[in-house]
């Protein structure tokens, strides 16, 4: 997803689980935790939708980190998807805040309407 007017990206990846669900999982939590050093903060949202067989986790990353919203769902036996948001400019947590804000929310949206085909 490209936000040309903010210089921003969420790029997205998607990985077919063959019981290595937890080496993707652990390459998530590895390159979230990486922005730690620039970080203030790292928040964690469970998504949890068994209706959908949707879960994962939202890591809303404060300060002035290179990522400042990572994300992963999967249905836990077959599909993983990761998502990192990405601004191609200099972090400043001040000037990106209302276009975080705009982002954030789509990203929201995406994951609350988020199912596997």
């Amino acid at each position: 997803m490209v936000y040309p007017k903010f210089k921003a990206t969420v790029f997205l990846s998607y990985k077919n689980i063959n019981g290595n669900f937890n080496t993707y999982f652990q390459d998530t939590y590895n390159f979230v935790y990486k922005h730690t050093i620039k970080a203030d903060a790292i928040d964690e949202t469970i998504v949890f939708r068994p209706e959908k067989k949707v879960y994962g986790i939202v890591y809303d990353i404060k300060g002035d980190a290179a990522s400042n919203m990572q994300f992963y769902l999967t249905d836990s036996t077959r599909n993983f998807v990761r998502g990192a948001l990405y601004f191609d400019v200099v972090p400043n947590k001040d000037s990106l805040a209302p276009v975080l804000v705009f982002i954030k929310q789509d990203i929201d949206r995406m994951i609350e309407t988020f199912e596997w085909k």
